[in-house]
C-alpha cells in the first residue's frame, strides 16, 4: 500500500516539512522534495514559507535570488511571442522622461514610436550598469525581507526583542552567518526545537547584535521623515508603503547615512531624495508583480 500523503496546513507542519527536506545530504534531492512539499501546501502562508525557504536555504540564498532577478531584468525570460501592455509601457516611458538625462531623449522617442500600436513584439530596455546595480540592490533588500519572515517563523522569540527591519538588515549585511544560524533552526523538528533550539536562536541573536547600526538613535528621525513624505503623497495601489520604504532605508548603512546627511541640510533635500528612492522602489514592485504573474 502506498504511504499516506501528508498535506501541509499549519506552520508547524511546514516547519517539520522543511526539517525533513534539510535532512537529505545533497541539494538535488532537497530541491525535488521541497518542490513536492510546496505542492502539498494548503494555505498561502505555508506555501510562502516553504517557497521562501527553498530560495533562501536550499538554493543559493540572496545570490541565487539576485541572479534570477538579473535575468528577468535583462529580458532573458521574455518569450518570442510575448505581448507587452501598451499602457504599462507608456507609464514607464513617462517615468523615463522624468528621470533620464537629455542624451536619452532620442531613445525615449524611439520607444514612443514603437508603442503606437495596441500590440507589438517585446522591447527589452537594457538598463545602464548603475541603474541595474541600484535596482538589484533594492531587489536584494526585498529578498532579505522575505527571508526575515522565514527567520521569524523559525525563531518566534525574536519578535519580542527585535523589529523586523533589524532581522532583515542582519540577513542583508551578514547573510553567511545569518543563514548558518537559520539552517541550524530549520533542521530541527517542532519536537526537537523546544530542547535544542536555544543554540540556533542565540547564534542568530549574535548576528543581530553584531549588526546594530551606529545611527540607531536617529531611527525616529528617519521614520518621521518617511511619514511626512507619505502624508503628502499617499501610497499607490501595489506600490511602496511607509513601512516598506522605511525598512529599505534602515537596512542599509549607505542609504541611511546618505539620508541623514541630507537631513542636516533641511527637510526639503531629504524629502526629494526619498521621493526618488520611492519612485525606483515602486517601479521595482510593479516589475515584481508582473514577474509573479508570469511564473
Amino acid at each position: 500500500m502506498s504511504p499516506a500523503i501528508s498535506l501541509i496546513r499549519t506552520m508547524a507542519e511546514a516547519r517539520d516539512a522543511l526539517a525533513e527536506v534539510l535532512e537529505l545530504p545533497d541539494r538535488t534531492p532537497q530541491i525535488i522534495l521541497i518542490m513536492e512539499k510546496i505542492m502539498l501546501c494548503r494555505t498561502a502562508e505555508t506555501r510562502r514559507f516553504i517557497t521562501d525557504s527553498m530560495d533562501g536555504l536550499v538554493h543559493g540564498g540572496l545570490a541565487h535570488m539576485r541572479q534570477k532577478r538579473r535575468e528577468a531584468l535583462l529580458g532573458a525570460e521574455a518569450g518570442p511571442t510575448r505581448k507587452v501592455d501598451t499602457e504599462l509601457l507608456r507609464r514607464q516611458l513617462r517615468d523615463a522622461k522624468e528621470q533620464r538625462h537629455e542624451e536619452d531623449a532620442r531613445k525615449v522617442a524611439e520607444l514612443e514610436s514603437a508603442a503606437e500600436g495596441p500590440e507589438f513584439e517585446p522591447i527589452v530596455i537594457v538598463p545602464s550598469d548603475d541603474e541595474l546595480q541600484d535596482v538589484e540592490e533594492l531587489g536584494t533588500q526585498l529578498d532579505a525581507l522575505r527571508l526575515a519572515s522565514v527567520a521569524l517563523e523559525l525563531f518566534p522569540d525574536l519578535k519580542d526583542g527585535y523589529e523586523t527591519w533589524r532581522i532583515a538588515r542582519a540577513i542583508y549585511l551578514d547573510e553567511a552567518a545569518a543563514r548558518e544560524a537559520m539552517l541550524g533552526g530549520a533542521r530541527l523538528t517542532n519536537e526537537e526545537r523546544g530542547v535544542q533550539g536555544g543554540a540556533a536562536v542565540e547564534a542568530f541573536r549574535r548576528v543581530l547584535d553584531g549588526r546594530r547600526p551606529a545611527w540607531l538613535d536617529a531611527v525616529p528621525k528617519i521614520r518621521a521623515l518617511v511619514d511626512e513624505h507619505f502624508a503628502a503623497i499617499a501610497p499607490a495601489d501595489g506600490g511602496a508603503t511607509p513601512d516598506l520604504l522605511f525598512t529599505i532605508l534602515v537596512m542599509s548603512d549607505q542609504r541611511a547615512d546618505q539620508l541623514l546627511r541630507l537631513l542636516q541640510e533641511g527637510n526639503a533635500p531629504a524629502l526629494e531624495h526619498l521621493a526618488s528612492l520611492r519612485t525606483r522602489l515602486d517601479q521595482l514592485l510593479e516589475f515584481e508583480a508582473e514577474r509573479a504573474k508570469q511564473s
